[in-house]
């Protein structure tokens, strides 16, 4: 009953917020759609910890519903100004807003590359555009307007070397030991950094010849210590690595991977890729992947540590038991230990009601 009554309530207080967060928006900048909010943003910022993304939708069609029930009128406009074709038609998002955009997620260190006569003449609809931005950190990559606007989406290899920083936070957490940055195969592995692998990677029928010098890659976290005690008392020594994997490496358009101007280069990722899991393997490394494409993206590893943490023990077990034969390691999560992914503050216990009860 206690739990229903506070369901109940979390679902009002979600309710008064989105009423509230909606019409502040509309008064705020009723000729500026491209200004409000994402969906993302608001469950970011106003919304966090009250509702989740897969209800946010439904509690706004439920919002809609009960203007419209006093003010059809009222209830059309909301809709036609946020989400609507309506909206979409009247108040087209031109070049100036996106330049205006640009500047403010950059705080004024990025531009749009893209000129003014450029956009005009492309076919598509607006936010189907795709347009090339020069970010803070002075790199180039295109984007699709929508993915940029409505998604807030940004640059790709800012992103990655982010995520990949929160990812050797979690690992030297989980752990409990320290993972370097950028450690190189070979001193990982303890090869020379001349060693040739030649793989030949098929795409789409074309067959690429790809070289790579093997001692010369780089995990994107590793540890060479990691030490944990069996379920019957053993201690064990590992190595265990950690990549980062930006929806580029899984991306075969080259229109919108910004990495690769040509299929070799694509083939080239993938050749690195496949390196690193021999070289890992061979080497009796666990490596453990986590991939963007496979919804562990920048979001993802800052505010669900549930997921992010269930995958790395599950892909720790999985290669424990594959690559030495050991069933008495098992890793398991801890809902009650409080990881920080930034790396600022350590790992916290939450008390739950049998820390109270004893």
């Amino acid at each position: 009953m206690i739990v229903k009554t506070w369901k109940k309530k979390k679902f009002f207080i979600g309710m008064i917020k989105i009423g509230g967060i909606i019409e502040k928006y509309i008064r705020l900048y009723p000729e500026r759609t491209s200004l409000i909010p994402t969906r993302n943003k608001l469950l970011n910022e106003e919304l966090r910890r009250i509702i989740s993304k897969n209800t946010f939708k439904p509690w706004v069609i439920d919002f809609l519903v009960q203007i419209k029930h006093y003010s059809l009128e009222e209830s059309q406009m909301i809709y036609d100004v946020i989400w609507g074709n309506q909206c979409a038609r009247r108040r087209k998002i031109e070049y100036g807003d996106i330049e205006v955009f640009v500047h403010q997620r950059s705080q004024g260190r990025g531009r749009v590359l893209t000129t003014k006569l450029t956009f005009h003449l492309m076919p598509e609809y607006p936010t189907d555009r795709y347009i090339e931005i020069l970010c803070g950190e002075q790199h180039t990559f295109p984007i699709q307007l929508k993915k940029l606007i409505y998604d807030y989406n940004w640059c790709p290899f800012c992103n990655e070397r982010f995520c990949e920083m929160l990812m050797r936070n979690y690992m030297s957490q989980l752990f409990k030991k320290e993972f370097g940055a950028q450690i190189g195969l070979d001193q990982a592995c303890e090869i020379s950094r001349e060693k040739i692998r030649t793989l030949t990677i098929e795409l789409d029928d074309v067959k690429y010849n790809i070289r790579v010098f093997v001692g010369q890659q780089r995990f994107d976290c590793f540890c060479s210590d990691v030490q944990l005690i069996g379920n019957y008392g053993d201690q064990y020594k590992f190595k265990v690595g950690g990549e980062y994997d930006g929806f580029h490496h899984d991306e075969q358009d080259l229109e919108i991977n910004p990495y690769c101007e040509s299929m070799r280069d694509f083939a080239k990722i993938r050749a690195k890729d496949s390196v690193k899991n021999k070289e890992s393997y061979e080497n009796k490394i666990i490596l453990i992947r986590l991939k963007e494409t496979k919804v562990f993206d920048r979001r993802k590893l800052l505010h669900n540590q549930k997921e992010v943490l269930q995958e790395i023990i599950r892909q720790f077990n999985e290669q424990v038991k594959n690559l030495f034969g050991f069933y008495d390691v098992r890793l398991k999560y801890n809902p009650n230990i409080i990881f920080d992914p930034l790396g600022e503050k350590k790992s916290r216990r939450v008390r739950g009601f049998i820390d109270d009860f004893l």
